[in-house]
């Protein structure tokens, strides 16, 4: 009897083992599949940036200048700069549905390329890139802050007000 106790103590030890290796595998792949689908967009962000596809663009990206869709597109269509380089260096997840991902760029009208730290926030299923960040006026320490899921879901709702 007492060694049926140690088997059946065994094999639940051993299903709790097994089954805490899966669920932790399943996540990193979760995650990878998540950051290979970002690093799709933030290709895709850069493709259209340098083509002026506008469309493509409001699709793929929030901006934090305007909160309010109508008045990004409103901005990028008066807009007469062009990206000439985007990449994204470094990808790191915040929380669930927030990355951070460290992107180097510059545009015909800088005189240097810049490297920043841009959110990329899911926003119902779908991943978005939220550019906006003023480089010259905020301080490195402030323009480079990556704020939560929540923060960004209140931005964008509508319901936040300057």
């Amino acid at each position: 009897m007492n060694k049926v106790k140690w088997q059946r103590l065994l094999l639940i030890t051993l299903a709790v083992f097994v089954s805490t290796q899966l669920s932790f595998g399943m996540e990193a792949n979760g995650t990878q599949d998540e950051e290979a689908i970002i690093r799709s967009v933030l290709q895709d962000l850069a493709r259209a940036s340098k083509e002026r596809d506008i469309e493509t663009v409001l699709k793929l990206t929030r901006d934090l200048r305007w909160p309010n869709p109508k008045d990004q597109r409103e901005s990028m269509e008066q807009m007469d700069d062009r990206l000439v380089r985007f990449e994204a260096t470094n990808l790191v997840k915040i929380d669930n549905g927030l990355y951070k991902a460290t992107v180097t760029h510059q545009s015909l009208k800088m005189d240097e390329e810049v490297t920043v730290e841009m959110p990329v926030w899911r926003e119902n299923g779908a991943w978005k890139v939220i550019v906006g960040q003023d480089l010259e006026a905020n301080p490195v320490s402030d323009r480079n802050t990556i704020k939560s899921s929540s923060y960004y879901k209140y931005l964008f709702s509508g319901n936040y007000q300057y």
